[in-house]
């Protein structure tokens, strides 16, 4: 607890494979998306789900400045960082630090809680948007006469 909120802190493990940093370092963005669940556990009926929270945390690399750029949208609001190590990159998009869940005022006392925490990574080349096609409009090369 810190400050009459529930927090979760812990590690994401097995994000940054080597076909991860790679496609990062080609100029694929890493997008992490991370949803913790908090449920009561209820006897003899349906566990009763009391909150749901969810973070987004994006790393792209910056070939021009040579630096990594890390951006956060979560419970705490949202917040930017540039490094240019991997390793702080790496634990910027992994270490899940005191993540606000739920005020405890909201917690029955005595009873028994669980948290799910889901984390998917998208880190493949998206496909082509329509926007972005380019189209070729090369001179005829039969003569008007």
């Amino acid at each position: 607890r810190e400050n009459g909120t529930l927090t979760i802190s812990g590690a994401l493990r097995n994000v940054f494979t080597a076909p991860v940093a790679e496609r990062l370092a080609a100029g694929l963005p890493l997008i992490v998306k991370i949803r913790f669940e908090l449920s009561r556990d209820v006897p003899l009926g349906p566990d009763k789900k009391l909150a749901q929270v969810t973070a987004v945390r994006t790393a792209t690399w910056d070939r021009l400045r040579q630096e990594y750029l890390f951006s956060e949208d979560g419970p705490a609001g949202a917040m930017q960082r540039t490094t240019r190590d991997r390793s702080e990159l790496q634990a910027l998009v992994c270490d899940l630090k005191h993540v606000q869940i739920i005020p405890t005022s909201r917690l029955k006392p005595g009873s028994h809680f669980y948290v799910r925490v889901q984390a998917q990574v998208q880190n493949e080349k998206p496909a082509l948007p329509i926007d972005r096609l380019l189209f070729f409009i090369l001179p005829s090369s039969s003569s008007h006469g």
